[in-house]
């Protein structure tokens, strides 16, 4: 009997210590895979527990998938989401893996024939890395950003910077009138410009505003350093006597504006500033948005010189948790002002291979309206 008693207390000291490594593994795995996992795990609670949490995060007002609200989706099944425009009621988003201007009717019907795909999504062998679009009301211009393409300069020398794309729309096509590179030079193809808005000054010239996606506008380690995002200022020269390998346009940088630390962020996904100064800049790591001022916006125009983030007069919202606090908006790429109460925003692709919860399936490829606390 004493035997067999000793035999159950070692056995069941070896089921406890399989329980508990399991759990360690567990957490380790999670920590490992680091996408969105710092929002998923022990922080997520107290979010919701929060007093004020209905003043802390938006609303989800109304949303859809791409693929359900495409009549004709030719014959497309991704829509790697990374920005939208509102223009004329009507919604333009571009994915990085689509060559296609996604327009999307702001009723937002399933299956209607006003949800179009403008252009051919396969114009070219390798994906577009489109990350962003801005419009010119006045010429009825678009401008749509590839984040960071690796341009040849001749013999070995080799260079990533950003492509902008000068698009003009006509029915369900477009035509692509200019490409002009950023000055701005990337350490790689993986981290550009994530965002960018275009903002006029009192003289009327254009302005592109360009969020960098890592802090310091940088890749690895450092662009991981939380609170250190960066908007770079540029304006468009053109060169009439074109240089061999060279551009005959560049987007020249201006200046840097330095985002705020509040917006206390790993990444920096999408950016959005309105005809009052109010600006919008999501992360998708965090699930957040830094709502704030741009400093120095006269009557919808821009101080190219002047302008700056106002660090003071700011709040952070958190996208919507599900019913148990979990984050489930793990990928939001675009972010517009419809009004001052409401924003729309689309989502990338859910990563995959174990990289992201589960969770961040339900809402991917999806464009959502929110509305402000």
């Amino acid at each position: 009997e004493g035997s067999k008693s000793k035999r159950r207390y070692w056995i069941t000291g070896l089921v406890a210590s399989g329980l508990t490594l399991t759990a360690l593994s567990i957490g380790f795995i999670l920590y490992a895979n680091g996408v969105n996992n710092n929002v998923l795990m022990s922080s997520s609670m107290s979010v919701c527990k929060d007093p004020h949490y209905s003043k802390t995060t938006l609303k989800t007002a109304h949303e859809g998938s791409f693929i359900a609200l495409m009549k004709d989706t030719k014959h497309q099944k991704k829509f790697e989401a990374s920005d939208v425009i509102v223009v004329n009621d009507d919604y333009y988003a571009v994915c990085d893996n689509s060559w296609a201007i996604e327009k999307i009717s702001s009723k937002m019907t399933p299956y209607s024939s006003d949800n179009i795909q403008i252009g051919d999504p396969n114009r070219e062998k390798d994906d577009s890395g489109y990350e962003a679009i801005f419009h010119d009301a006045e010429t009825d211009l678009f401008y749509i950003v590839r984040e960071s393409v690796e341009l040849d300069l001749g013999g070995r020398r080799k260079e990533y910077h950003a492509i902008v794309e000068e698009v003009v729309i006509t029915g369900d096509d477009y035509t692509v009138t200019r490409s002009c590179p950023s000055e701005l030079e990337f350490e790689g193809a993986s981290k550009g410009f994530e965002g960018a808005v275009g903002l006029k000054s009192a003289s009327g010239e254009m302005y592109m505003l360009g969020l960098c996606e890592g802090n310091h506008c940088l890749e690895g380690k450092q662009g991981r350093d939380k609170g250190n995002g960066l908007v770079v200022v540029m304006k468009l020269e053109t060169n009439e006597d074109e240089v061999k390998n060279e551009p005959g346009c560049v987007w020249k940088t201006v200046r840097t504006m330095s985002i705020p630390s509040s917006a206390f962020f790993q990444d920096y996904s999408a950016i959005s500033i309105n005809s009052n100064g109010r600006v919008a800049i999501t992360s998708q790591e965090e699930s957040q948005v830094w709502i704030g001022y741009i400093t120095h916006m006269e009557d919808g125009f821009f101080n190219p010189h002047r302008s700056e983030f106002d660090k003071v007069d700011y709040k952070v919202l958190d996208f919507p948790r599900d019913t148990n606090c979990q984050v489930i908006y793990c990928n939001i790429e675009g972010i517009h002002w419809v009004n001052d109460e409401l924003l729309v925003g689309v989502s990338d692709k859910m990563k995959e291979g174990g990289k992201q919860d589960f969770r961040c399936l339900a809402k991917d490829q999806s464009i959502h309206m929110f509305v402000l606390p």
